[in-house]
């Protein structure tokens, strides 16, 4: 099999979708979020917000291991997901940075909760690297269909 940009995309899915079940399977099961003096629909928000997360990172997983045994290639929906998926790792790295900021240089905030700022900080990072990822894969997505004559869809 020649070098095409189709294993270079299943590496992009791959990072991609473990990352995002990483962080998703962390923050659903291993150590839930929790919200202080939050509304109720805001905490289940957020757990439909991490489940899409989740489902993400299984498709991503799930579209790397078709294209490695061979039993896909890139299609329109490659591009639909991944232009999807950008406010599932753009809105979590605003927030993070935005906090991560907020955290390191207040001067109303206690010394003691800088360690809180660099927790954001890299999650804020982590999910730049997702992003990262992301719009690499729909560069690739995109440049792949127009290399192909006749694209599924």
């Amino acid at each position: 099999m020649r070098f095409s940009g189709t294993r270079l995309l299943r590496v992009f899915y791959t990072i991609e979708g473990v990352l995002f079940l990483a962080y998703s399977t962390w923050r659903l099961w291993i150590k839930p979020l929790e919200f202080y003096r939050a509304p109720p629909v805001l905490e289940f928000m957020s757990r439909i917000f991490i489940g899409l997360m989740f489902v993400a990172g299984i498709f991503y997983v799930s579209r790397a291991l078709g294209i490695m045994k061979g039993l896909f290639r890139s299609r329109s929906s490659d591009v639909i997901a991944c232009v999807l998926s950008i406010p599932l790792w753009f809105l979590p790295a605003l927030t993070a940075i935005g906090n991560a900021h907020t955290y390191l240089t207040s001067p109303y905030l206690p010394v003691e909760l800088r360690p809180t700022g660099f927790y954001y900080l890299y999650v804020g990072i982590l999910f730049i690297v997702i992003g990262c990822f992301n719009i690499l894969s729909l560069y690739l997505s995109i440049r792949l269909l127009r290399a192909t004559p006749n694209a599924q869809t």
